[in-house]
């Protein structure tokens, strides 16, 4: 049985529809609504019309990602000013956060744009590719404005299953399919020294939140336990680098 090709416009309007949701629920007594929604949301309605709709969808995937993020970039210079907290003080947004995000959107917004042309000559196109730049650009996004150390697992770890997945798009390839194996393996590695470092910090200084760790860091609470989550952070960022620049270069 065939699947009948969907509506562009339905689709746009189901985003927009999608985002005015969010805007309604993330203002609900937070006084903060956080671009982070919309870009989520994006990212799944897009992924959804690449999987339903018949034909080639990269262009048109990769097209729209590049204007929500945008979009975003645009809500997040007029989300406010001064310091916004929310979710109880995990999710923080001040001027050098969204001057950090600018940055970041940006990049994504440049990274999509500049492989369209390398991924054709490759043969490696996939409208997945800018969903799993828009997961990643949110977890970045998450981790920008993370105030304890949940927070910032979360976006890490979204960050990093996207760019798993990213490492090893291009199937035909030995060469990506080990970068996003090592990448895999060594990434669940980090994270587990990652946790642990947490828990030890957790359990020194009794909170999550980065203000009363860093009090307790101060006053010499349990100093140790700050290195294997640090290492947990170094090795993963190493390996993303390291990594993305392997799972390039075909066999």
């Amino acid at each position: 049985e065939t699947v009948p090709p969907l509506d562009v416009k339905g689709f746009i309007l189901s985003g927009i529809v999608l985002s005015g949701l969010s805007f309604g629920i993330a203002n609900t007594g937070q006084g903060l609504f956080p671009p982070e929604i919309v870009l989520a949301l994006f990212a799944m309605v897009f992924l959804m019309y690449g999987v339903f709709r018949k034909g080639e969808t990269t262009e048109f995937v990769a097209t729209g990602s590049i204007l929500v993020l945008a979009v975003v970039a645009a809500l997040v210079i007029w989300s406010g000013s001064g310091r916004l907290m929310a979710f109880d003080g995990a999710f923080v947004v001040d001027s050098f956060a969204r001057l950090m995000k600018i940055f970041v959107l940006f990049g994504s917004a440049v990274a999509i744009a500049l492989s369209a042309q390398f991924m054709k000559r490759d043969r490696s196109e996939r409208f997945e590719y800018p969903v799993l730049v828009l997961l990643a650009t949110v977890g970045m996004m998450m981790m920008i404005s993370a105030n304890n150390l949940i927070a910032l697992y979360m976006g890490l770890e979204l960050q990093s299953l996207s760019l798993y997945v990213v490492a090893a798009i291009n199937r035909d390839s030995a060469r990506a399919s080990e970068a996003g194996l090592k990448y895999f393996v060594l990434g669940a590695l980090s994270s587990d020294m990652l946790l642990y470092g947490s828990s030890l910090i957790y359990g020194f200084t009794g909170t999550t939140a980065f203000p009363q760790i860093a009090a307790a860091y101060v006053a010499g609470a349990g100093l140790n336990s700050f290195i294997p989550a640090r290492v947990g952070d170094a090795v993963k960022i190493f390996l993303a680098k390291r990594t993305i620049r392997r799972s390039t270069y075909t066999t």
